[in-house]
């Protein structure tokens, strides 16, 4: 829920008008937010491995009823906001990262409602701790790549799919241009791009300017 309460708030502050001493605007907003809730993910995830761990070393007996009721009604409310978020998942890395936190609790969900059944009916508690485990690493595992690239956009990397010297080879390949040089590339949000560079002209062109 807090998860999906930041990236709500970002998606509202992205929207904003671009102002004088904000002239790219705040699109920046939903990859913050991108940020903050996989940082918070990856907490997540590494404090259930430190559980899991322990419950192994020390195993603990499991209420398999409330276990079971309380994992059906979270799997129900968690694959109705995926499905939400579906859409808005591929076009935002913001709304992207919200789906990443409703989809791991769904498939947390959909493991201990198992375990549950599991251990009530064979009193097998050492499921609970195996289920965290998985459930931990899942988590970090797909995080991974999220983190990775809300860093990247928020250092101003270069945008997926676009390789600078093939770009510069285009424009110099023109017969009216001598050089272009100190060239950046960056993207506000993951989907604007934006490109900066000098680009020297011919004697000829320059006169006709």
């Amino acid at each position: 829920a807090s998860s999906l309460g930041v990236s709500w708030l970002a998606k509202r502050i992205s929207r904003m008008d671009r102002t004088p001493t904000h002239s790219f605007g705040f699109k920046r907003a939903e990859v913050l937010a991108s940020l903050v809730n996989t940082v918070a993910l990856m907490g997540i995830g590494v404090f259930l491995l430190v559980e899991a761990v322990r419950k192994f070393l020390h195993p603990e007996p499991v209420v398999g009823v409330v276990m079971l009721v309380v994992a059906v009604v979270g799997l129900l409310g968690n694959l109705f906001t995926a499905w939400l978020l579906h859409a808005g998942s591929k076009e935002s890395l913001n709304i992207r990262s919200a789906y990443l936190h409703i989809v791991m609790d769904a498939l947390s969900s959909v493991g201990v409602i198992v375990a549950a059944l599991l251990m009530m009916a064979f009193g097998w508690f050492w499921l609970d701790p195996l289920l965290t485990l998985a459930v931990s690493l899942y988590v970090l595992r797909e995080s991974w790549p999220l983190l990775k690239k809300s860093i990247h956009i928020l250092m101003q990397g270069t945008p997926e799919g676009i390789k600078i010297d093939p770009l510069i080879e285009e424009v110099e390949s023109q017969p009216e241009v001598v050089n272009m040089h100190h060239v950046h590339l960056w993207t506000t949000d993951g989907t604007e791009i934006f490109l900066e560079a000098h680009v020297t002209l011919c004697e000829e062109a320059r006169s006709r300017t």
